[in-house]
């Protein structure tokens, strides 16, 4: 009887121990700090006019000055909002970047009509602006059917790299800043894409195609592709098998970037009803896969509409040691995942959404401005029905 009672004492001794002992490293990481918010802005009526809230598409100009691009160019910093400067073009912007000279190329699509009743078709669209918002050039693609640019990135050789979906497949191609056609091609399906130019001049294609092996018609498999500069196909793997089961349901999010060693290729999907998590792969110069990764925290373990303000609108960013930060927003908070360059090994950090967003979703951009800290440009996405919510923060990155 003695000895059960000694034993009784020394159970609970160390459960009492392991509840009040301090949290590990991994623990105290998961918890939320308070952001330094800079500015905040909540813009009236957005819920009726989605076209006043701040463009999502952040470039970086300086250590800390930022322009948000779409329609319209808002120069951003510590200090709050510059002059708003409308652009002088008639077409949808879907995306934007800054070329070696300063100037904004965006893509985007115009002249949508309907050919005959349920036949719709739109040309891709190119513009070339200056940081106030003034033309120097615009030039449309089009062939009597669907065509638009989702995503662009300028060349070295002052040109621009863009893709986007047509009728049959998914557009690549390369035009000169006079607005030619140096080549293109058409791979996959005609849907999500993203693209950029490798620190040696190669090019990186992230896109869809039919899966090679399945039981579904309509199952697709995220694919990267390394093309030369010709557009000469290099290498390609598959980054994800069995992403869509679903004839014209588009829920995926592809977005890459280039690092001074490969490419961080990141494939997202955004179904409310059917999360899946983020997965985030490291593709080396030569098109080798180095790792792949799936971020399981990006994604609710429960289907269904309780699923609708946890979804990842994925932003990210390569830091000075050649990781890569990946920012969402997930129930009320902002979820930091740095990922090592090397291995793939995830550090999480979270903190404190704004009260404003109310938990609802939001998308955060982070722009590196010195070793370890970063500032956060949050947003509504342009879709969402809630109010508009835009700020900006800096936060120190745990090492």
């Amino acid at each position: 009887m003695r000895s059960n009672t000694s034993l009784s004492r020394i159970l609970i001794t160390i459960v009492l121990s392991a509840c009040l002992a301090p949290a590990t490293a991994s623990e105290q990481a998961s918890k939320s700090k308070p952001l330094q918010l800079n500015w905040e802005l909540a813009i009236p009526d957005s819920r009726e006019r989605p076209s006043q809230q701040l463009p999502e598409r952040i470039l970086q100009m300086g250590s800390d000055e930022l322009i948000a691009v779409g329609n319209r160019i808002v120069p951003l910093n510590r200090r709050g909002l510059g002059s708003i400067s409308l652009l002088d073009t008639k077409a949808l912007i879907l995306d934007a970047a800054l070329d070696s000279q300063g100037n904004i190329w965006v893509g985007g699509r115009i002249n949508q009509r309907a050919w005959f009743p349920g036949a719709d078709m739109a040309d891709a669209y190119l513009g070339k602006f200056t940081q106030t918002g003034q033309k120097l050039a615009e030039f449309t693609f089009g062939r009597r059917s669907w065509r638009q640019i989702v995503a662009l990135h300028p060349s070295r050789d002052g040109g621009v790299l863009v893709t986007g979906p047509i009728e049959n497949g998914t557009w690549l191609a390369r035009i000169s800043d006079q607005g030619k056609t140096s080549w293109e091609k058409t791979i996959g399906f005609g849907a999500n894409a993203a693209i950029t130019e490798g620190y040696d001049g190669n090019i990186a294609f992230l896109g869809l195609r039919k899966a090679a092996s399945t039981s579904y018609p309509y199952e697709e498999e995220a694919v990267f592709w390394l093309l030369d500069p010709r557009g000469k196909v290099l290498a390609e793997h598959v980054i994800r098998p069995n992403l869509n089961a679903h004839r014209s349901r588009r829920y995926e999010a592809l977005s890459i970037e280039a690092s001074p060693d490969g490419y961080f290729a990141l494939v997202g999907w955004r179904d409310p009803s059917d999360d899946k998590p983020l997965t985030v792969a490291k593709v080396s110069l030569t098109g080798t896969v180095q790792w792949n990764v799936p971020l399981r925290h990006t994604a609710t373990p429960r289907p269904g509409r309780s699923a609708v303000w946890k979804k990842c609108h994925q932003k990210h960013a390569v830091l000075e040691n050649g990781d890569l930060l990946v920012t969402c927003s997930i129930e009320g908070e902002i979820v930091l995942s740095r990922l090592d360059g090397q291995s793939g090994n995830e550090k999480v950090q979270r903190a404190a959404l704004p009260p404003c967003h109310e938990k609802r979703p939001a998308v955060i951009t982070p722009v590196p401005v010195k070793k370890n800290f970063v500032l956060l440009f949050g947003s509504r996405p342009s879709n969402n029905v809630a109010a508009s919510c835009s700020w900006l923060a800096e936060l120190a990155l745990e090492p």
